[in-house]
């Protein structure tokens, strides 16, 4: 009886190694598809780093052109006063013209 108590126990007991086995197998797997699930995100990230950069790249040119703008704005400006101090003389000038007109006339 004793024989067979050792034949069974030895029987359970590799049978609770093959389920190990099993189990092991299974948690390499497991571990695989981790991994490349990281490596994808890895490359996720790299790309969305890459993408990162191009927008702060575009933001940066975003910035000069409009630097590039209030530039142009100040000219616009500059040309608007002095056209209006042309006018303004313009005007004067008109202004005398009449007069003495009106008085030598």
């Amino acid at each position: 009886m004793l024989d067979c108590s050792i034949v069974d126990i030895t029987m359970d007991v590799m049978d609770v190694l093959d389920i190990n086995m099993e189990i092991l197998d299974i948690s390499m797997l497991i571990l695989d598809i981790n991994m490349n699930i990281q490596d994808i995100n890895m490359e996720k990230l790299d790309t969305n780093n890459d993408f990162l950069d191009i927008n702060l790249e575009i933001l940066v040119f975003n910035m000069d052109i409009l630097d590039i703008g209030r530039v142009i704005l100040d000219i616009n400006r500059e040309i608007m006063d002095i056209n209006m101090d042309s006018w303004i003389i313009r005007w004067k000038s008109w202004i005398l013209s009449w007069t003495s007109s009106k008085i030598f006339y």
